[in-house]
């Protein structure tokens, strides 16, 4: 009966979060769920924050001060996403970091799109080295209510080759199929977020080929996945972790070292 419970919350919330997008005035983030903008960092300033990256990187996962640090997922998971790692929380780290952070620009974006407040919680630095083995496969962040993500390529990436952020299109409003993929997979034992069933073979989605200072604004709903082609070059890629002002105690930890 408490499962039965479960799975029912699970569908209402499905459910208000459809209403919830009906409401948000007509926009392409609305329709598709994501959104990109061109030349939202300068090539100098990709440079900069690469050159940022690469002088934390390390083999392994280590903390950096109290409110940074590095994550090696190879660390974390088991054959999954084992060539990505990232420098997390660059805003304590970096003053051009810390300007972005505080600059309103990224949350601006959003709130125009679906009439709500966010706000930044954490901006990282993401390396993702050439991998076609291990790279997660069709899966969400969260089920609802959404989350948001924005991500600022760092890299050119004009090639499913080259490390393409891949989404299928509008299923940020496939309520009732992202439902019935979460009560399965708890039934199989499988991760709540990833999306197993009712996926086509041809569905590869719509793959973000896009020069570097590309900003990408995501609903995290949508069912999304790393390029499983990456085969040429390393791709560096920012990203800006979101929030709701209901959210603000809480506690950004994501990879953080034990």
């Amino acid at each position: 009966m408490k499962i039965l419970k479960i799975f029912f919350l699970y569908l209402y919330l499905e459910l208000k979060e459809k209403l919830i997008i009906s409401s948000w005035p007509k926009s392409e983030f609305k329709e598709n769920g994501f959104e990109t903008i061109e030349d939202f960092l300068t090539p100098e300033e990709c440079e900069y924050f690469i050159n940022l990256a690469n002088s934390h990187a390390k083999p392994t996962s280590y903390m950096i001060g109290e409110n940074a640090w590095f994550v090696n997922r190879s660390e974390k998971y088991d054959n999954q996403d084992s060539k990505v790692s990232q420098l997390m929380n660059i805003q304590n780290l970096d003053e051009k970091a810390n300007e972005l952070f505080l600059s309103n620009k990224i949350e601006k974006l959003f709130q125009d799109r679906i009439n709500e407040d966010l706000y930044i919680r954490s901006i990282s630095i993401q390396i993702d080295e050439p991998d076609t083995s291990t790279k997660r496969s069709w899966h969400v962040d969260n089920t609802a209510p959404a989350s948001y993500k924005a991500f600022i390529y760092l890299t050119d990436v004009l090639s499913p080759t080259n490390g393409a952020y891949t989404v299928i299109k509008g299923t940020h409003k496939k309520n009732i199929r992202r439902w019935i993929n979460t009560v399965l997979n708890y039934l199989n034992k499988k991760p709540l977020t990833d999306v197993n069933y009712f996926i086509d073979s041809d569905e590869l989605g719509d793959e973000f080929k896009a020069k570097k200072g590309t900003l990408i604004m995501s609903n995290q709903t949508l069912f999304h996945r790393g390029s499983p082609f990456h085969s040429e070059k390393t791709r560096y890629m920012m990203v800006i972790y979101l929030r709701r002002s209901s959210d603000q105690d809480a506690e950004f930890t994501l990879g953080k070292p034990n």
